[in-house]
């Protein structure tokens, strides 16, 4: 319970690992599950190291992490608009190629708390670890980044992966890529792994 498998079919050429999974939508997939597990282990330092005083730097650099991959993660969803140099999204690769239902990205991308959320995480994230503003003293930074709720980097990253999940629902090539990254191990020397859990949607 807790641990995840991420199925990207990777090679070594010798000088450099890439992705062997030809096509749009397993390069989507290949982002998104690696972003998702980078976002859950940050997750997993922050709650076990928030309850301690000594590890506030810890804590700080972990939620950092959080944000920094939770944009990721909408960013392999839904094409970034801001950047000329973004690549496609599911939203977009679905849409282009006519695979499944796109309702419930479309639902996530036009909801407001959405919206707003990631352009708060995007603030931070832009001008503390994505870039460093050298404008900005850093104390002032470090406010910015110790005000923002970890709820709301929490709900953004549910709601999209909700709204991932119901779209693989509605085919099989999106279901097949989405579950790849979502098989637990079965080791019984795992027991239990502190922190927050989220419930199942299936």
């Amino acid at each position: 319970a807790g641990f995840r498998l991420i199925n990207n079919h990777l090679c070594f050429t010798g000088s450099s690992v890439q992705e062997v999974s030809g096509g749009e939508l397993p390069g989507v997939f290949y982002r998104y599950h690696s972003s998702m597990a980078l976002f859950q282990l940050a997750q997993y330092i922050h709650n076990n190291a928030y309850m301690v005083p000594e590890l506030h730097w810890t804590v700080r650099h972990s939620k950092l992490d959080m944000l920094l991959h939770a944009q990721n993660i909408a960013d392999t969803i839904f094409k970034d608009a801001q950047n000329p140099h973004s690549i496609e999204g599911l939203l977009e690769i679905m849409t282009s190629e006519r695979l499944g239902s796109v309702s419930g990205l479309v639902a996530v991308k036009a909801d407001t708390k959405f919206v707003v959320d990631y352009a708060k995480i995007r603030k931070v994230r832009n001008k503390l670890i994505g870039h460093m503003d050298t404008q900005s003293p850093l104390p002032a930074l470090l406010c910015d980044l110790d005000a923002l709720p970890i709820a709301d980097i929490y709900d953004l990253v549910n709601k999209i992966d909700k709204a991932v999940f119901d779209a693989s629902q509605s085919h099989i090539a999106i279901k097949v890529r989405y579950m790849s990254g979502n098989q637990p191990i079965n080791n019984p020397l795992i027991v239990d792994i502190p922190g927050l859990k989220p419930a199942p949607y299936f």
